[in-house]
């Protein structure tokens, strides 16, 4: 019997997420003193990863408009699977598609919500957004059309969640740009908390490259009522409320 068609798509992103060229630190064992959201984390992603590994042997990827399916995907997380793209004019570009998301609303409703969700980030973040276009792109795992995001591709960043507490304060002594900026993203993370509202800042959405802070991924918006949850998942957050 042939498997349906949300089977085949599941089957194709779980393949593309084990065969990515690099892996959330949620895969990574947790450490004993890790808060329990974060364990449940790496208990989900570890299950999917092992689903991924056994249907990757017999899935083959389909071929798309887009990219080369001989280069796995780039990255990936709770919403997009990444993958590298090039333009005629040989610029590197990143079309991240949602999965999980895509399988439960229609491509055009999810489309209106994450633009929206986009220019509700642009509102509090100004020019730290990454800019990205959003479009209909042939879809990786099955028939029909997925929901993207498509941006430039970004080189020489560091994890904001990798810089300490005292890395930032001697960069902003350093760098005025950089400063800026710092002060641009805590205002922004401020007037989302005044209106009850709280960005998602996993630990890979936010950015750091040269004087320049970064949001790659403006997908979700939680509620203030989530942060204490958030807190335990994501270490930027305790950068904003410690």
């Amino acid at each position: 019997m042939q498997p349906s068609r949300t089977t085949q798509e599941i089957r194709g992103i779980l393949s593309d997420m084990h065969t990515s060229s690099s892996h959330p630190d949620t895969l990574k064992t947790p450490e004993k003193n890790t808060p329990l959201p974060r364990k449940i984390m790496h208990l989900a992603h570890s299950t999917l990863d092992t689903v991924g590994a056994r249907v990757s042997r017999s899935h083959e990827r389909r071929d798309v408009n887009w990219t080369d399916r001989d280069i796995p995907a780039i990255g990936y997380g709770g919403e997009k699977i990444v993958y590298l793209s090039q333009e005629e004019s040989g610029q590197k570009t990143v079309t991240s598609v949602y999965h999980f998301d895509s399988l439960r609303k229609s491509s055009e409703q999810l489309l209106i919500e994450k633009m929206h969700s986009y220019e509700t980030y642009q509102e509090y973040f100004g020019p730290l957004v990454v800019p990205t276009e959003f479009k209909l792109v042939e879809n990786p795992w099955g028939d029909g059309e997925k929901v993207a995001a498509i941006q430039r591709f970004l080189e020489n960043t560091e994890r904001f969640s990798d810089l300490t507490p005292t890395d930032i304060h001697t960069r902003t002594n350093d760098d005025e740009v950089f400063a800026k900026n710092i002060q641009r993203l805590y205002e922004g993370y401020s007037s989302m908390a005044e209106n009850e509202l709280c960005p998602d800042f996993a630990d890979s959405n936010l950015l750091v490259s040269g004087s320049s802070v970064l949001i790659f991924d403006t997908g979700r918006i939680f509620s203030q009522k989530d942060l204490p949850r958030l807190r335990k998942q994501h270490v930027n957050y305790g950068r904003f409320t410690d």
